[in-house]
């Protein structure tokens, strides 16, 4: 029934215009003119029932017809990726539903795969919302002043602190991985600049003010001493207490691996999570992210190599 239909867009070039709206959203079938040869559409749209945004008379150009389709994917949950490598993490976010806003990423190799891989769903990032060196960000005197200004150009409606749903980040960990301490065992690890740049990440919190917030690294990171003559943990304590002095969050970490949620890999990644207190009802006082519900049970699941053979 019209009722069921759900929320696609539709090409043809039969029928000129057509919107069928249900309980569950719409359905626009789009059209392109033969005379004109651009993709135009109806402007007479619901954006979902009950709204009654109405567009029109009239028509929409090609640009404005990407702009509202934009706008329909804007008001997901939005995220902002730090360090995001060649974009692993905001991939699995954006199957899930997430929308990007902003990236950072230092290697100019990875920020050009990540941006190629969106430039068709998300063109304002290659636009005007990358930047590759964080360190350029924490000192600029204004720059979350116009992230904020430019996004709320871009798409149409105000976006402020407080407002980003997600802040997500993997500082390089070449200092704490297994291969990494060897490759700099000649370095106490409180001189390698990579290793202070969770720091970064929380002066990028501390303004974006996100409702949750997510920091990865890897397991060695738990062990890790800042100097030979150091104490054992003592480089995750650290971590620890510098986003937990963010005023406003409750923060929980866990070590997890992927093989607990069906992933055919054992990757053991420790996991740092912050959400913000006016959104928290209520969380366990332990420090298990897992046992205060800021991460889901382990499933298992994972396949046996016969499985897969």
């Amino acid at each position: 029934s019209i009722s069921d239909i759900e929320p696609v867009l539709l090409h043809t070039d039969v029928v000129p215009g057509n919107l069928i709206l249900g309980e569950k959203g719409l359905r626009l079938i789009d059209w392109q003119c033969p005379a004109i040869g651009d993709p135009i559409v109806d402007i007479m749209m619901f954006l979902s029932p009950g709204m009654h945004e109405i567009y029109g008379p009239g028509k929409l150009s090609m640009k404005d017809h990407e702009a509202f389709l934009m706008s329909l994917t804007i008001n997901n949950p939005k995220f902002i990726d730090l360090f995001a490598g060649c974009g692993g993490l905001s991939l699995g976010l954006e199957q899930a539903g997430f929308f990007p806003l902003f990236v950072n990423e230092l290697n100019s190799d990875a920020m050009e795969t990540y941006l190629k891989n969106r430039d068709a769903e998300f063109p304002h990032l290659r636009e005007r919302f990358h930047a590759n060196d964080i360190k350029t960000i924490v000192s600029e005197k204004n720059f979350f002043k116009r992230l904020f200004g430019d996004l709320s150009t871009q798409f149409g409606q105000q976006i402020k602190a407080g407002e980003v749903d997600l802040v997500t980040g993997g500082p390089p960990c070449q200092g704490f991985s297994g291969i990494g301490i060897r490759r700099s065992y000649s370095v106490d690890k409180n001189q390698l600049p990579s290793n202070h740049l969770f720091q970064d990440m929380a002066y990028f919190i501390h303004h974006v003010r996100p409702k949750v917030f997510l920091f990865e690294n890897v397991e060695g990171l738990l062990r890790s001493r800042w100097t030979n003559e150091g104490t054992k943990g003592e480089a995750f304590k650290d971590v620890l207490n510098n986003f937990r002095s963010l005023e406003g969050y409750t923060v929980r970490y866990k070590l997890v691996r992927a093989r607990d949620y069906a992933v055919p890999q054992n990757r053991p990644r420790v996991l740092l999570i912050g959400v913000r207190n006016d959104l928290l009802k209520s969380s366990m006082a332990d420090d298990d992210a897992v046992l205060a519900g800021f991460l889901p049970a382990p499933i298992g699941m994972y396949p046996d190599l016969i499985d897969v053979l």
